[in-house]
């Protein structure tokens, strides 16, 4: 056996809760190689606790764990960095609470802060280019650190009142059209609540769709003036949270 194989077989061995045959070990190198499964389990554990603090105080540390441990056992690390580790385990909660959407909507939000805070640079637009854009042929470009998500519960008024260490609220269920949406504002990452009508703006928008089509939706909606005030009051938000990072025409 070379040396490249004795690594694979000790990795794979390790990435697998230690069930690789590894018989004919000695006891001692049973015990070396416990070592080193500790480790790797502890590396991740940490990782994942790093980034999820508020839904580790939300869930409690031995239920964490216990998901943590779940997931670990079930995801391997595929990127060079830690940094990329922790960001299925949401969809590991999902599973693990079906009951509870608030856990996994709590780690969501906790990851998608995480994401755009290391997100890729993008300057917001500037002002005086919005005065030569031709609006009924605009396509407008958002920030990558921008993030649209559905919301089930109040998971964010949790997690605000973790960060500010105050009581967190009791859970509840919020309009079947609610969504949140997270993105990086000059150093700061941010969230805020939208409802159905922004949020499919921003998604359709984000797919390449015509700024004048999503005008056309929403007149269709609310009406001429009611659609097109809806549709400026968006734009003007969204520049001003530094979302809109260039317009291009068709």
């Amino acid at each position: 056996m070379n040396l490249a194989q004795l690594q694979r077989e000790l990795c794979e061995w390790i990435a697998a809760d230690g069930m690789a045959d590894q018989s004919g070990n000695s006891p001692r190198a049973d015990a070396g190689l416990a070592v080193y499964r500790n480790n790797y389990c502890c590396q991740l554990t940490a990782c994942l606790e790093e980034t999820f603090p508020r839904t580790r105080a939300w869930l409690g540390d031995c239920a964490f764990h216990e998901a943590a441990e779940r997931h670990i056992a079930v995801t391997r690390p595929a990127h060079w960095s830690l940094d990329a580790y922790p960001r299925q385990f949401p969809a590991t909660l999902e599973k693990v609470y079906l009951n509870d959407p608030e856990i996994a909507e709590l780690a969501w939000l906790e990851s998608d802060l995480e994401c755009a805070f290391v997100a890729a640079d993008a300057d917001p637009i500037q002002p005086g280019r919005l005065l030569t854009i031709d609006w009924d042929c605009a396509i407008i470009h958002f920030s990558p650190s921008l993030t649209v998500r559905r919301l089930t519960t109040n998971a964010p008024a949790i997690f605000s009142a973790l960060s500010a260490g105050t009581s967190p609220p009791a859970v509840e269920p919020q309009p079947t059209d609610a969504a949140i949406i997270v993105w990086r504002q000059d150093y700061v990452s941010c969230f805020r609540l939208v409802d159905r009508q922004e949020a499919d703006a921003l998604r359709a928008l984000g797919h390449g769709a015509a700024f004048a089509k999503m005008c056309a939706v929403l007149v269709a909606e609310l009406g001429q003036d009611r659609g097109t005030r809806r549709a400026g009051a968006m734009l003007g938000q969204w520049i001003s949270e530094g979302l809109v990072i260039d317009v291009t025409t068709e």
